[in-house]
């Protein structure tokens, strides 16, 4: 039996629309502030497009994918277009 080598991407903690939380020494002015506030989604994004570009058989997500308690519409549907996607 030959042995068919796999290839995935795994992606722990994304945490789909939580803020990523910095210290910056610059003014923080709407437009860093909105870059901070969706990093997340553009990550994932980027993880998404990778996993296709390296047309991997499958990606492992873990950990958090997004936090249930915060009931962001954005996370979901992002998760969700990044599944229709693959």
């Amino acid at each position: 039996m030959a042995f068919e080598p796999q290839r995935f991407i795994h992606a722990a903690n994304i945490r789909l629309d939580v803020p990523v939380s910095v210290q910056t020494s610059e003014t923080l002015t709407d437009e860093l502030r909105f870059a901070f506030e969706d990093a997340t989604l553009h990550a994932f994004e980027g993880v998404i497009e990778a996993s296709v570009r390296h047309d991997v058989d499958f990606l492992l997500l873990s950990g958090n994918v997004f936090v249930e308690a915060d009931r962001s519409l954005r996370a979901r549907l992002t998760l969700l277009s990044g599944v229709k996607k693959l």
